[in-house]
């Protein structure tokens, strides 16, 4: 009997032991990567929308590591190109407090309608250029005759939920349709199969973006059959499926996430013991472990009450620790707001005549602002605010359509939209392949401790 107890006691650490060694070294490479490989980002407060040739760009820029102000870095540089991708101006900024002030003066013979600002730090030059701030300024030219050709293309993307579609299992996918300039448009279509068999229906339901549900078949190919609102029709082909695998299901629900993994009857033996992580800023938030060896579907959920608010990393892994399916959702907990109240001591419409603004805090909060004040013409851009960019935009690849609009209100409208959004920008920041070799970020740039 004390054999046999001995004998199921080791078993129990060749199986459990390596596992929680692994878990604690996930644990502790994410713990580096946030100590030494911090991702930095940044958000700009423009004085107005439009500008004219000629016309200075006031700017407020404000830098951030993870949900913090980063002291990474002392210094900011901003490159202006123009809508042909020539650089007209490198300016360079210091950062007092993670923030900087800084202006341009756009030159008065400029003759495009638009300017790019690509915003960065030294810091970020190391990790992926997706991440970098980028703005297109529109620019108001007047008295031009100059028309540019209009290309009325319109191209369909699709995403299957975890990345990819597999025979066999249930399938959620997402799809985005724009323009050849990347903005939204509407569109309905339907999916048939190689024998021109009826699939499902499908149309847009927020700016370019959609879903539906398939179920793959052995040997069998899918067709998107499309109309876009200009009235153009599409042929494009879905992915290919896989033959075997698994499949990632998530639910972003309030206060928690659900999760389904369901596999393939035949999948190889490092399929069938998984991992799932949950991470945000490189940070580890959740670990479980998924045995799939006797069934072909495991199912769960998490608290996200407490989590920041932010984009939140859901990671499928093999008993290798290799990556198989990838999802991300956004953990929207409204901790990142807070009201001043705004009132005009004194007014005058006179000629410079005096006016006092006065922003109060409640006593509890510590700012940092930034207040523009324009003419009642020139419009501010409302798409996007400091929420959308520090805690949605920069943290996800592509162009968002008016990423405001997402945080407009907490509706089950907007949420269902916001996670249509997420499910069409799915990204990978973190190598977990390196991290199973112990392989850690080359830096070609160290952070700026010193004002240039």
């Amino acid at each position: 009997m004390i054999q046999k107890t001995i004998f199921l006691s080791l078993i129990w650490l060749l199986l459990v032991y390596p596992l929680y060694l692994f878990s604690q070294k996930t644990d502790s490479i994410l713990s580096i990567y946030q100590g030494s490989y911090r991702q930095e980002k940044i958000h700009i407060h423009f004085d107005r929308a439009l500008y004219t040739k000629g016309d200075t760009v006031w700017m407020k820029l404000y830098l951030m590591a993870g949900t913090e102000f980063s002291d990474l870095s002392k210094n900011v540089y901003i490159d202006w190109y123009t809508a042909s991708g020539e650089l007209l101006k490198h300016i360079s900024a210091p950062l007092i407090q993670s923030s900087a002030r800084i202006q341009f003066v756009i030159p008065v013979d400029y003759p495009g309608n638009a300017l790019q600002a690509v915003a960065y730090t030294r810091w970020m030059l190391n990790f992926d250029s997706s991440f970098l701030y980028k703005k297109e300024i529109p620019i108001v030219q007047v008295n031009t005759d100059k028309k540019l050709p209009v290309t009325n293309i319109s191209h369909i993307h699709f995403f299957p939920e975890g990345g990819d579609l597999v025979n066999g299992l249930l399938s959620y996918i997402a799809f985005s349709v724009t323009d050849h300039s990347g903005y939204p448009v509407k569109a309905k279509g339907v999916v048939k199969n190689d024998k021109g068999d009826f699939i499902d229906s499908f149309n847009t339901v927020h700016d370019g973006l959609g879903s539906f549900s398939i179920e793959p078949k052995k040997a069998e190919t899918y067709t998107a059959y499309w109309t876009d609102e200009k009235g153009g029709s599409y042929t494009t082909p879905l992915p290919i499926a896989k033959e075997s695998g698994i499949n990632l299901e998530v639910h972003p629900l309030k206060g928690k996430t659900v999760f389904v993994v369901k596999r393939t009857g035949i999948v190889p033996d490092n399929q069938k013991l998984l991992h799932l992580i949950a991470s945000m800023h490189q940070q580890l938030y959740y670990h479980f472990t998924l045995n799939l060896s006797a069934k072909n579907t495991a199912f769960s959920q998490f608290s996200t009450a407490s989590l920041p608010t932010g984009v939140l990393t859901i990671t499928v892994l093999d008993d290798h620790w290799l990556p198989l399916a990838e999802r991300i959702v956004f953990v929207n907990n409204q901790q990142y707001s807070f009201h001043p109240s705004v009132s005009f001591p004194e007014k005058s419409l006179a000629k410079n005549g005096k006016n006092l603004i006065q922003i109060d805090l409640p006593d509890t909060v510590s700012a940092n602002l930034s207040i523009s004040v324009t003419d009642a013409g020139n419009l501010t851009d409302t798409s996007h605010t400091i929420y959308s960019q520090l805690l949605l935009s920069s943290d996800i690849k592509g162009y968002v359509h008016n990423p405001t609009y997402y945080f407009s209100d907490t509706s089950e409208t907007i949420a269902q939209h916001l996670d249509l959004l997420l499910l069409t920008h799915g990204w990978r920041r973190f190598p977990w392949e390196d991290m199973a070799q112990n392989k850690l970020p080359k830096l070609v740039y160290a952070p700026e401790k010193d004002y240039v």
